[in-house]
């Protein structure tokens, strides 16, 4: 018995993969790093990319955006520092907006560091 195939096919093969979203070699990253390590740290923080969302995290984790198009990015970062009171709260040293600058096939890396006050005993 023999069998033909029929269809479109003329030899060529199947059509290639898409190319898959987030090629590390076209897009770029964001990582958001806590980089004071004291007891006197915050809460947490969120991060705030214009036109990717809000991602939160717990004080000491990175917050990573991943697949993004070349280009450049606002980002606004809020501490959650909320046991402490108002006089005790952690400020970001560099303020709460930045831009970030995104390379193919590399990540930008935006450190967060705090300045937290101390009560007269040395502690928050």
């Amino acid at each position: 018995v023999a069998t033909a195939a029929c269809g479109a096919d003329r030899g060529t093969g199947p059509a290639p993969p898409p190319e898959p979203p987030g090629d590390p070699n076209r897009t770029g990253a964001i990582e958001i790093t806590p980089a004071t390590r004291v007891n006197l740290s915050p809460d947490g923080y969120s991060v705030t990319v214009a036109g990717l969302g809000v991602r939160t995290a717990v004080w000491g984790e990175v917050v990573r955006f991943q697949g993004l198009a070349p280009g450049k990015y606002s980002l606004d970062l809020t501490l959650s520092d909320s046991n402490a009171p108002e006089s005790l709260r952690c400020h970001l040293r560099e303020g709460s907006h930045r831009e970030v600058n995104v390379l193919p096939g590399s990540t930008s890396t935006v450190y967060l560091v705090v300045n937290c006050p101390t009560d007269d005993s040395g502690r928050r």
